[in-house]
């Protein structure tokens, strides 16, 4: 065996990274990073600059061990303090539209809800969650279907629904938060095995 063969052979062995892109944070005067390799990306940003994490939903992958709070600096190595809200989103999609799709086995629809100023959250594991909501916003819990888990576990007529899966209604049209609650409960009837409740807009709640 030759010398060159025999320093080959010694050479240590790397993983090959799965394809993905970084994502680097600012936090509290460090940089944090985060290796995104599928979807749901599931990180709830600021709608204005700087770009903020809000929070992180419910099934996220790529969102693991990020905070609420963190400040984006960097997408796929690109610097985007200084860069158009616009130009930021559009470089975000493009790099997600290219990673593999990670089903989520969600078995629970989570609503959070405005209680007496406080924010109260439900994990309710049926669906339909069987709640007749207001027709307009804000939307308000109005009253319960004949048989409720929502209302077996406590959630009351009057009160203020903010966040659906950890994703906050604030921002939303009327139809786009009803479009969120339908879709989380289509992706819970699925898991759970009813097929009989309609799917639409479920591939855009995945992809959150």
């Amino acid at each position: 065996m030759t010398i060159l063969q025999n320093a080959v052979n010694k050479l240590p062995e790397f993983e090959s990274k799965p394809a993905g892109f970084p994502l680097v944070f600012y936090a509290k005067g460090y940089d944090r990073s985060v290796y995104v390799a599928e979807r749901p990306v599931g990180i709830l940003f600021s709608k204005e600059l700087p770009i903020v994490v809000e929070g992180v939903s419910s099934g996220s992958i790529s969102g693991a061990g990020v905070d609420k709070g963190w400040v984006l600096g960097q997408v796929d190595g690109v610097n985007v303090v200084r860069m158009e809200y616009e130009k930021v989103l559009q470089l975000i999609k493009k790099s997600v539209d290219k990673l593999p799709r990670q089903d989520v086995e969600a078995t629970y629809v989570k609503l959070t809800f405005n209680m007496d100023g406080v924010d109260t959250s439900f994990n309710i594991d049926t669906a339909p969650v069987g709640i007749v909501w207001s027709e307009e916003l804000p939307i308000v819990v109005k009253g319960f279907a004949f048989t409720s888990t929502a209302n077996d576990m406590g959630v009351q007529p009057g009160w203020e629904l903010k966040a659906v899966n950890d994703e906050s209604i604030a921002g939303k049209t009327y139809e786009q938060a009803i479009e969120m609650i339908e879709a989380a409960e289509a992706l819970v009837a699925k898991n759970l095995g009813d097929g009989g409740l309609a799917s639409a807009g479920l591939d855009a709640f995945l992809d959150r």
